[in-house]
């Protein structure tokens, strides 16, 4: 599996017809969940062969967000298929890849180790000081593109309901993120608090 090739590829694709409301999901995020995927993946022992797999699931997790937002990881997915059969990669290489990439669908329902590692860093913002800077790009671009306007509030609440919801399955996720998830979701109630109480 030629790697740098599907990098290359994924890289001009975005450049060429990632929507500029795609604020959040654009080629920066790709490249962080790329990255993540190969330091959880350190941590967690894979092999070579399966860190080459989920690294190509990673760069092409989300590209059929360029086209829409609803079921975006099928779309991806397909896309990925035609890739990788025209890079004449194997049956099976395939459905490891493309099995990491529909795992991304929220909710999560990993089904082994690599779909774990996937589901973790495409969501290693929740544990993360950078939380509330992504949550920020997240409704902005939830505005441009889909017309989906939230009060401060709502969208508050929104993001508490999501920290409790997601789960980090990795040993990696669990030992580096979870305080600051716990952190971030105090503050999220925090501010929930008070703007219900000046309402």
């Amino acid at each position: 599996m030629n790697i740098e090739a599907i990098k290359n590829h994924v890289i001009e694709y975005f450049s060429k017809n990632n929507p500029p409301e795609n604020i959040y999901h654009n080629i920066d995020h790709v490249k962080e969940v790329v990255e993540m995927v190969k330091i959880i993946a350190a941590f967690e022992n894979v092999s070579i062969k399966e860190l080459e797999l989920l690294t190509a699931a990673a760069w092409l997790h989300d590209i059929g967000h360029i086209k829409t937002w609803a079921n975006h990881e099928e779309l991806s997915a397909n896309y990925a298929k035609n890739l990788l059969l025209a890079c004449e990669c194997s049956e099976e290489e395939i459905e490891v890849v493309l099995g990491c990439i529909r795992a991304t669908k929220i909710p999560h329902k990993p089904n082994n180790l690599l779909e774990e590692i996937i589901c973790d860093a495409d969501v290693s913002h929740i544990g993360s000081t950078d939380f509330f800077k992504k949550s920020d790009l997240l409704k902005l671009e939830l505005a441009r593109r889909e017309n989906k306007i939230f009060t401060d509030s709502d969208w508050i609440n929104r993001n508490i309901q999501f920290i409790i919801e997601t789960k980090i399955y990795t040993n990696y996720g669990t030992k580096n993120w979870e305080q600051q998830k716990q952190i971030n979701l105090a503050k999220l109630r925090k501010q929930y608090s008070l703007l219900t109480k000046q309402n």
